[in-house]
């Protein structure tokens, strides 16, 4: 019998009954596995016993299985999971008593890393995946989201990964001179976008682009036809997860981060404005920050009105083309929407523009902001007083306004306090801890804890001595 049929009888048939793997329990218990959406959605997922397999094919590129065994150290069964996964995936290739790393374009690329003296621990597990999300600048509240991990685990895994990182400022890119690695994760997302490929993930929630069947709700641009638009050259499908049925605002952005390029960018546009009746500005809004599309976003307002620079201009086609395929005429969205004949203050002018519910009033505001001297305690005061349902949008809009103007808006950080205290007053007529607390805000762990500490502090809200931690208000509490 072959090496390999020996140890694959010992796996799956069980030399030792009654005897347990200790080491195996504590990686399949600790997590070492990825499960079956997280292997099916990332494609390459490896775990500790993968890297040092992989490390022994650095060299000579091939390996009897007892001389693996020996110098990898781990168990049996870990031996045998590690090797088929990595046989499946196309990274070796078994022949009898010994195992060869396979000659393709992936294994080129690790044993180029391996030369430059690369550890393959620094792929394993989630590692991989904050890797690939770090070919861009990232805090650790975007690591914590993109990776669905806790804000203190992102900085564990950053401070693992730190001899590869770049660090600006609390956010954090891999290094531009380790191109190799970049080209890696570059390859390696190649080979997913053949598969199923995560556009977008928050805790709950999963934006997918698949070339198959999926699970979840169509979405994107795979609803186009339902409202009117035809875009039967895109042949990817575009799920949205959990299933449920989306409003138009949904469709439309999922369709907005959905977009690549140029091409795809403007069926999006053209399903904004052969629906527009259908739509809720803020809605889209809150929508596109959720999604992070809210500066490609105005762009499309600014495109659409000929009014303002587009930041973006890379991901729109000239307007003579949008014209021409979609029948669109740009002339009746243009124009200054001032009201001329009603001579207003600068402060009152921008508190007008910045809550109307028409788009291109916001991108006036950028104007506003760039040209005068605006005083900003004024506006503060008359920013209207009804409650959190207009103050979230104002801010959403405030912060995109002075991002996409470059200029700072000083109120913006104590309307966002005031409205997350109130959000909290309100959510604490009951009892809840902090996590509770969290999932209803979503921002992050500690800055929900500072705020509950300062409200605590202030005697807004009391803390209860309980275990966990849990606040209420005074009213109706002992």
């Amino acid at each position: 019998m072959e090496e390999w049929d020996i140890l694959k009888s010992v796996v799956e048939k069980g030399a030792s009954p009654g005897k347990k793997d200790e080491s195996t329990l504590e990686e399949v218990v600790g997590g070492e596995y990825a499960s079956t959406t997280e292997k099916k959605l990332n494609g390459i997922v490896i775990n500790k016993t993968d890297a040092l397999v992989l490390n022994e094919l650095m060299g000579e590129g091939n390996i009897r299985l007892k001389e693996l065994r020996k110098n990898v150290k781990k168990s049996r069964i870990s031996i045998y999971h590690s090797l088929k996964k990595l046989e499946e995936r196309g990274f070796i290739r078994k022949e009898k008593s010994s195992v060869r790393l396979e000659e393709n374009k992936i294994t080129r690329m690790l044993k180029k890393l391996s030369s430059e003296g690369f550890n393959f621990n620094k792929l394993t597990g989630k590692r991989i995946r904050l890797l690939q999300s770090l070919t861009v600048w990232k805090s650790p509240d975007e690591i914590s989201t993109d990776l669905d991990i806790s804000v203190s685990s992102a900085y564990k895994y950053i401070s693992q990964l730190d001899s590869v990182l770049d660090n600006k400022k609390n956010n954090y890119r891999i290094k531009r001179n380790k191109k190799t690695l970049i080209e890696f994760l570059e390859l390696i997302d190649e080979g997913e976008s053949r598969g199923s490929v995560e556009l977008w993930l928050s805790q709950n929630e999963a934006l997918i682009k698949t070339e198959k069947e999926y699970g979840g709700g169509l979405t994107s641009f795979s609803r186009f036809d339902d409202f009117g638009i035809d875009v039967g050259h895109i042949s990817s499908r575009y799920y949205y997860k959990p299933a449920r049925e989306l409003w138009p605002e949904e469709i439309l952005v999922h369709s907005i981060k959905s977009s690549e390029n140029s091409e795809m960018l403007s069926y999006s546009i053209a399903f904004y404005l052969n629906n527009s009746e259908l739509l809720n500005p803020l809605l889209i809004e809150k929508l596109a920050s959720k999604f992070g599309v809210m500066d490609l976003w105005m762009d499309i307002q600014s495109y659409i009105t000929g009014n303002s620079r587009v930041k973006n201009d890379d991901m729109f086609i000239h307007r003579e083309e949008f014209s021409d395929r979609f029948g669109f005429d740009f002339r009746q969205y243009g124009g200054d929407s001032r009201n001329e004949k009603v001579k207003l203050s600068d402060e009152v002018l921008f508190i007008s523009k910045i809550i109307s519910l028409n788009p291109v009033d916001v991108l006036e505001c950028e104007k506003l902001i760039k040209e005068k001297r605006l005083d900003w305690g004024v506006i503060k005061r008359l920013v209207p007083d009804s409650g959190n349902a207009l103050l979230e949008p104002l801010i959403l809009r405030m912060e995109v306004v002075s991002e996409r103007a470059g200029v700072n808006i000083p109120i913006i950080r104590d309307l966002r306090n005031t409205f997350l205290e109130e959000k909290i007053k309100n959510l604490l007529d009951e009892k809840r801890t902090v996590k509770s607390i969290q999932e209803h805000l979503e921002i992050p762990e500690y800055q929900v804890r500072n705020i509950l500490n300062k409200m605590s502090r202030e005697y807004k809200i009391k803390k209860l001595n309980t275990k966990p931690l849990m606040y209420s208000n005074f009213v109706g509490m002992d």
